[in-house]
């Protein structure tokens, strides 16, 4: 089975040790980015691993641009050859464009498009990847609901289900929501709403 970009960039996070992983979660934090977007809180990154990462990468930036701030991200730190195996990894058989350029003030430039054009408003259940995986105690009345609406099949729910913990059984939801649109996470939220109000209130600051 070919990589996804997001297999690509877990690689790439996994390659870089416990300081190295800091201080990419730092410079994420700190990078100036093109117009219309916002840098990941710091709150959001400080326990987060690669795969909590790359999610949000993705989720705040989409995959093209997603893969460039990693890789100037990457350069700015001095792990350049990290970057170069990114870089070579995500060339060809994807669209994504690896011209960087990273000016004195460490801005992540790219060419084409604008990012507001681009830039997709983030689903409540991305936005929130983390928090979820950690905080959700409940999975089953989630898992009912989704296999009622036929978002998951059979044997998702039971895979799901055979696991041990609630947030094993949360990051293994959100690998098969990877291929989900907009309305299932919609179907995802409103279960979350209906089994765990407070919790989704307490995320949204209400």
């Amino acid at each position: 089975m070919a990589k996804t970009l997001r297999d690509h960039l877990v690689a790439s996070l996994e390659e870089l040790g416990e300081n190295q992983l800091k201080k990419f979660k730092r410079k994420v934090n700190e990078m100036d980015l093109e117009e219309g977007y916002d840098n990941i809180p710091r709150g959001r990154l400080e326990n987060a691993d690669p795969e909590d990462i790359a999610d949000l990468l993705i989720g705040h930036y989409e995959e093209e641009y997603g893969i460039k701030v990693t890789m100037a991200v990457l350069e700015s730190i001095n792990e350049k050859k990290v970057a170069e195996k990114l870089r070579k990894a995500v060339q060809g058989g994807s669209k994504v464009s690896t011209s960087i350029s990273s000016g004195a003030s460490g801005q992540c430039q790219t060419s084409g498009a604008s990012a507001s054009t681009r830039k997709a408003k983030e689903h409540f259940v991305d936005k929130y990847r983390t928090d979820l995986i950690n905080r959700v105690s409940l999975v089953d009345p989630l898992l009912d609901v989704l296999l009622s609406k036929e978002v998951l099949n059979i044997e998702k729910y039971d895979t799901i289900r055979a696991l041990r913990t609630p947030q094993e059984q949360m990051r293994k939801l959100y690998e098969f929501m990877r291929s989900w649109g907009h309305s299932e996470k919609d179907i995802l939220l409103q279960a979350l709403k209906d089994n765990d109000l407070p919790l989704v209130n307490n995320l949204e600051g209400v």
